[in-house]
């Protein structure tokens, strides 16, 4: 029995162990290319106003000559710049909140919730009301109560196009 719960005892610190490794490599790399995504905009913006600063050097030296082709990269770099920054900040995996459908799922299920919450403290926000009110409210509490809508479930979401009068 003391061996068995030793092993166990160990075994248990040791998947610990392995967790807090993980987590800390995770942490480290979202640090590190947080480092990059930050390293890089200051680069693309001083590279987009490059071209501008040097035909501005260029204009200030020789007035009377403006080549059209450095007055063209100057428009298109400096159009260009939101381009650039998307290449800095959406590159795979360094966007911070990606919209995936299990975050939409979460966003709807949250919302889903909320209402439910709402409507469940309404007879709070409603107490001085009048008494049809109430009888409503407490009417809604026992159907939500009773038939929990899931929200994550398309299936399951009540059709409200059925509700419009026509």
């Amino acid at each position: 029995y003391m061996v068995h719960t030793s092993r166990t005892e160990l075994h248990k610190c040791s998947e610990s162990m392995q967790r807090m490794s993980s987590e800390e490599t995770e942490s480290t790399d979202k640090n590190i290319k947080l480092y990059h995504t930050l390293a890089g905009y200051p680069m693309v913006l001083i590279l987009v106003w490059m071209v501008g600063t040097i035909r501005r050097a260029w204009l200030w030296l020789f007035p009377s000559r403006n080549p059209d082709w450095l007055a063209g990269l100057h428009l298109a770099t400096g159009g260009l710049q939101g381009f650039f920054n998307f290449l800095v900040f959406c590159r795979k995996g360094s966007i911070p909140f990606l919209p995936t459908l299990e975050r939409l799922t979460n966003s709807i299920r949250d919302k889903g919730a909320e209402i439910s919450s709402r409507i469940r403290c309404g007879p709070l926000a409603l107490w001085y009301s009048n008494d049809e009110t109430r009888a409503t409210l407490e009417r809604l509490e026992v159907q939500i109560q009773e038939n929990p809508i899931n929200f994550a479930d398309p299936a399951a979401r009540p059709d409200t196009r059925s509700d419009i009068m026509l």
